[in-house]
């Protein structure tokens, strides 16, 4: 299995799936970073002979792609009114194959990041509820995919550089794909 996890370049300008505008985007190469750093040494990963690639864009993959390959693209955006902020999770809908499956992976991945960080759950959502180019990705994969949002205050986008902020987003989303790959009740079906 190789898990790919995609720095994903934000979804601006645009509206979230309640009208909120979406002003700017944010760099989360360094979010991206952080969860193959955190998982790189991790036994579930290398005793099961896992693999990680990342890649800030999953486009030149997709052909190559097996059916048991996992997919996390991480966005970051940024908001003007607040109740845009916090975290979105998007993955295929049901006219395409796995897709119960990959609720269950962008619900498992947005769960472990509000445990880990204090952002406003706001839930997960199908690509027919929110048409956006950048979820055409999650669709063409042959494994199971997830888009994950991190929505900030447009006044984070200073701060966004910071460390501390990238690497505790980053540390979220591979305790997530963690805890995927410990659910037994979330095995993809081949085919």
């Amino acid at each position: 299995m190789t898990i790919f996890i995609e720095s994903g370049s934000g979804f601006a300008p645009f509206m979230d799936v309640y009208g909120h505008e979406i002003t700017g985007s944010g760099d989360s190469t360094t979010a991206v970073a952080e969860a193959q750093k955190t998982l790189h040494n991790h036994p579930d990963i290398l005793d099961n002979g896992r693999k990680i690639i990342v890649t800030p864009d999953i486009r030149p993959y997709i052909e190559t792609a097996a059916s048991e390959d996992l997919l996390i693209s991480l966005h970051i955006d940024f908001f003007r009114d607040p109740r845009g902020e916090g975290l979105r999770g998007y993955y295929r809908s049901t006219r395409h194959i796995n897709s119960e499956y990959c609720k269950g992976l962008a619900i498992t991945l947005l769960k472990a990041a509000y445990d880990h960080l204090d952002l406003y759950y706001h839930g997960v959502y199908n690509e027919q509820r929110f048409r956006h180019p950048a979820l055409n990705a999650i669709i063409a994969f042959p494994g199971l995919a997830a888009v994950i949002e991190v929505g900030l205050s447009e006044k984070m986008k200073d701060k966004l550089i910071s460390t501390a902020i990238s690497r505790h987003i980053g540390q979220a989303v591979a305790k997530g794909i963690l805890r995927y790959l410990n659910a037994d009740h979330c095995k993809p079906l081949n085919g």
